[in-house]
């Protein structure tokens, strides 16, 4: 069994950040969480930032100046940052 997650964060430019981490932290409406390898399936709005400490340790901050939304499941998170959220 692996200590990491995949990941991949995009925006509708380009493709930020694409690997394997130990643990990826963002914000939503109702506060701070993290995500750990093997997290059960869930889906957010995120905000403000996503925090990620990758598989060497190395911490690496990507800021969030709209929403962005993060899917997880099958022990793989998909971050898309930079989505407008209309009638939320």
């Amino acid at each position: 069994m692996s200590d990491f997650i995949s990941i991949c964060i995009k925006t509708a430019e380009s493709t930020l950040f694409e690997g394997k981490v130990q643990s990826l932290s963002s914000v939503n409406d109702a506060g701070p969480f993290d995500i750990l390898p093997f997290h059960e399936n869930f889906i957010s709005l995120i905000q403000k930032q996503v925090s990620i400490v990758e598989e060497n340790g190395t911490s690496k901050l990507f800021p969030i100046h709209a929403k962005g939304i993060l899917r997880v499941g099958s022990n793989k998170a998909s971050i898309f940052l930079g989505v407008e959220v209309v009638g939320v």
